[in-house]
């Protein structure tokens, strides 16, 4: 089985190695990006299956890349990375469709769980793709 590739959005790379540690430790592919334009770039040429994407990062307009990548096959499951300032536009993505998110600065804890938490949604949804496509074949 293909490994699921991680997509890291953060104009930080020390939060982008952190992120990515914790998705390699569950066996993740992780690619990094530093903006809208690398991150629309590895969207349009990989798999995609997990994009934790700060609402900070360089022209990166979040909702407007919900919604692309929600129509992407398979959608990436989308996990906002907020400051204080940022929850409620946060709070609007979760709204729109978005995992959940993630506060900054960080905690270790709570990113492990999180990343926890999508692999096991990404799970039910790879599971729920293979039964679909079982039942197509009979």
């Amino acid at each position: 089985m293909e490994r699921p590739l991680a997509l890291v959005v953060d104009s930080d790379p020390a939060v982008r190695e952190q992120i990515k540690g914790v998705f390699e430790g569950y066996d993740v592919v992780v690619l990094g990006a530093a903006c809208a334009a690398e991150t629309m770039e590895i969207l349009r040429s990989r798999p995609v299956r997990f994009l934790v994407l700060d609402l900070r990062a360089p022209g990166v307009a979040a909702l407007d890349l919900l919604r692309y990548s929600a129509q992407l096959q398979p959608a990436p499951i989308l996990i906002p990375v907020a400051s204080a300032a940022e929850r409620e536009q946060a709070a609007q993505l979760v709204e729109a469709g978005a995992f959940d998110t993630l506060d900054r600065p960080l905690d270790e804890s709570r990113l492990r769980l999180m990343v926890h938490k999508a692999l096991r949604q990404h799970s039910l949804i790879e599971e729920t793709r293979r039964l679909r496509e079982d039942l197509r074949n009979r």
